[in-house]
């Protein structure tokens, strides 16, 4: 069972986000993402938070669409994504995507950034997915980056060092102590199918989903 969140920053392409919808046992929209996905043909299981950013016509449209509305009090100590991310965890999900974590505000996408921690903690698959990358993280053990042509793998220590190894890559890695703050993971290429071994700690992949140049 998987289930998507959808939250409100850069959420890209609406048509391409619509696509991926039919994939997903639930959908979950942040507040005020809402108002994007009006007359999308996104129609979301619930809408949770405080509900401070959702306009009067948006809000109107999802009730007669059947929506299930959920508010906090806005004088909450979570952010409308992290109490989605709650949400689903509460009811049994284990794989969770997250679209629209990042642009806009750079404090709510640092927020969103540490969920992918925060959720891998509690033994769940949560990815932050955009128009261009995915990110999630891989602890100890065993993971594999299936190839894409011409696109790039990285791989950062961010929330704490890892001991990495890396095969079929064009700059493999063995037993590397990967610290954090160092861009050795940065823009890999892919030979095949790249295999990710961590002994020690944890580490965030970022799988490209298009090309983007710098």
């Amino acid at each position: 069972m998987k289930a998507a969140i959808i939250s409100n920053g850069d959420i890209g392409e609406i048509d391409k986000i619509k696509a991926q919808m039919s994939q997903y046992k639930i959908i979950v929209c942040a507040d005020g993402a809402s108002n994007r996905l009006q007359g999308a043909g996104i129609i979301p299981d619930y809408i949770l938070g405080d509900l401070d950013s959702i306009n009067t016509e948006t809000l109107e449209y999802f009730k007669e669409k059947q929506v299930q509305f959920i508010k906090f009090n806005p004088e909450k100590d979570f952010s409308d994504t992290h109490i989605c991310i709650d949400f689903l965890i509460d009811r049994g999900y284990k794989e969770i995507d997250l679209y629209g974590a990042l642009g806009g505000r750079w404090d709510h996408s640092l927020a969103n950034f540490g969920m992918l921690y925060y959720a891998y903690e509690k033994g769940i698959s949560l990815k932050l997915v955009d128009r261009y990358d995915r990110a999630f993280v891989c602890g100890r053990g065993e993971c594999i980056s299936k190839k894409r042509e011409n696109q790039h793998f990285s791989i950062f220590a961010v929330f704490e060092d890892a001991q990495v190894s890396l095969e079929g890559v064009k700059y493999p890695l063995k037993d590397y102590n990967l610290k954090r703050g160092e861009s050795i993971g940065l823009s890999n290429e892919y030979i095949k199918d790249c295999y990710v071994e961590i002994k020690k700690g944890s580490a965030i992949i970022i799988e490209s989903l298009r090309d983007r140049k710098y």
